[in-house]
């Protein structure tokens, strides 16, 4: 059986301009996988981002990770600390 994939890697570094110079980056990183399978799509994502702020990620309108952050706003703990994740989804054509 033949397998299609394609991969691709959305990041983001980004200074936090309220406290800049002193701020850290808003960081995130997904590195997402998507397999053509007979009769269906298996999609694979990894990701790391900071604890603040919130993150969500859609596929066809479909909600495939959320993270919810505890912080009311920016600080260096949040912005040091990384949350990574792995995600493995399955859609039917």
């Amino acid at each position: 059986m033949k397998i299609a994939m394609c991969g691709f890697i959305p990041k983001s570094p980004g200074s936090y301009p309220y406290l800049e110079p002193f701020a850290p980056n808003i960081d995130f990183s997904f590195k997402i996988h998507i397999y053509k399978r007979v009769g269906h799509f298996d999609i694979e994502i990894i990701g790391r981002h900071n604890e603040f702020p919130c993150y969500e990620l859609f596929i066809n309108d479909s909600s495939v990770y959320k993270y919810q952050t505890k912080w009311r706003g920016p600080n260096p703990i949040n912005l040091n600390c990384n949350f990574s994740f792995t995600i493995k989804k399955r859609f039917l054509r």
